[in-house]
């Protein structure tokens, strides 16, 4: 179980919301009724559409919280290869119209070898992501409520 607190602190007024899970603290912080989440292992800008620089910003703070939990328990370095995606990008790609990276909730991570689908596939199952796509060079996972799991190896 997480071991969480509230406490306030810094120049500005605010509420950090503190969860201790493993070796990793992480907080959130509310200012103005807007939570600003800081990551871990990831930076925003690796979920930028390559389309619009800064967009990563967009993605869905849930979302990140369990790719984040997602990443500590698989305990290697992930590379994001996609996150959020415009819309005029997506449909350069062939993407869904529906598309979760349209929502900032998918990233696909890269990936080659089986021993790592594997594992990705496995923490982020632990982790709550339940929308996952084993593709040739890399895995899709995205927020969607209802576990789904297809392959695609022309990916």
């Amino acid at each position: 179980s997480d071991l969480c607190l509230i406490v306030g602190s810094g120049k500005e007024p605010s509420l950090r919301v503190g969860c201790w899970r493993g070796p990793y603290w992480r907080y959130w912080r509310l200012l103005v009724g807007k939570i600003v989440r800081t990551l871990t292992f990831f930076k925003p800008t690796e979920f930028d559409s390559p389309d619009q620089p800064g967009s990563g910003k967009n993605m869905d703070p849930g979302f990140l919280a369990k790719l984040e939990q997602a990443r500590l328990k698989a305990n290697f370095p992930w590379v994001i290869t996609a996150g959020y995606r415009t819309v005029s990008h997506n449909k350069k790609l062939g993407g869904a119209p529906n598309s979760w990276h349209l929502k900032g909730m998918a990233a696909d991570i890269a990936c080659t070898n089986g021993w790592q689908r594997y594992i990705i596939v496995k923490s982020a199952i632990e982790a709550g992501i339940f929308g996952i796509e084993v593709c040739e060079k890399h895995i899709h996972l995205d927020n969607r409520p209802d576990p789904c799991m297809w392959c695609d190896v022309d990916k």
